[in-house]
């Protein structure tokens, strides 16, 4: 995961469009280990693509591991650093998925980023119809 939020770090400097036509693996790769361990309901999962509403349809093993849960939300952080970013992270119903996650989160390192996370987006005050 690591890895994965290093490369997020290039977002800004113009891969971002790079990085996003990996949707089918960046999105699961970032937000499932952050989507907690609950079914997701029907009306959620129609907003996603299948690459993540089928994993949401059933129940999951936790991610264990905080250190790989918060590099998700930093690499998260850094998509959603720049408006093209945000929006493909709305597009997925990327938010809700954060939310729902955001709400089994124990860890307190894990909990900061995600919040960082969600205050960027609602600071950007950027929504799906905007």
């Amino acid at each position: 995961m690591a890895t994965v939020r290093n490369c997020c770090f290039d977002a800004g400097s113009g891969a971002l469009p790079s990085l996003l036509l990996l949707a089918d693996l960046l999105w699961p790769s970032l937000l499932l280990p952050l989507a907690g361990t609950r079914i997701y309901s029907k009306e959620d999962r129609d907003q996603m693509p299948p690459e993540l509403a089928v994993p949401l349809s059933m129940e999951r093993p936790p991610v264990t591991d905080a250190k790989l849960r918060a590099d998700a939300a930093d690499a998260l952080f850094l998509i959603a650093s720049e408006e093209a970013g945000r929006r493909a992270l709305w597009a997925v119903h990327g938010a809700r998925i954060l939310q729902v996650g955001y709400e089994d989160e124990e860890d307190p390192t894990v909990m900061e980023a995600m919040e960082r996370l969600g205050s960027l987006m609602v600071q950007n005050s950027l929504t799906p119809d905007s």
